[in-house]
């Protein structure tokens, strides 16, 4: 398996210039069903326990946030809750009103981080401009 990608023209935000970067292929995500079923394959727990865990996780982790809490999950790393919010001239000015959203943010733990690493990964580039080799040389 490869994560797949594509070169897209975008402009550089500093330069204005226009420029080639690469963006990963989209894809279809994967569900909870999805993942269940893969931990079934490799545990002796059936889909439906997996599927119950799963869920309770994610009631779990949206109950810690809406408390203000952040959440770690091991290797998989953490959430942690964040405002978005307009500026005010004063903290005495600065009322609810200038609080637009909470949005949450995920950090990925150090173990992620290096599995991801390209030379830990395989990438692929698709589209027309794709080499008829598949995957790129070294692993990218």
């Amino acid at each position: 398996m490869a994560i797949k990608y594509r070169i897209v023209e975008r402009q550089n935000a500093l330069t204005k210039q226009l420029q080639y970067y690469a963006q990963v292929e989209p894809v279809e995500p994967l569900t909870l069903q999805d993942i269940a079923e893969g931990i079934e394959k490799t545990s002796t727990v059936s889909s439906a326990d997996i599927k119950a865990v799963l869920d309770s996780l994610q009631f779990e982790v949206i109950r810690a946030l809406k408390a203000g809490n952040s959440v770690r999950l091991g290797d998989l790393g953490s959430f942690r809750p964040t405002l978005s919010s307009r500026a005010s001239l004063s903290p005495e000015s600065f009322t609810a009103a200038n609080l637009k959203r909470v949005k949450v943010r995920f950090t990925p733990s150090s173990r992620m981080e290096s599995e991801l690493k390209l030379d830990r990964v395989s990438l692929r580039l698709v589209g027309d401009d794709a080499p008829s080799g598949g995957e790129d040389e070294g692993g990218l």
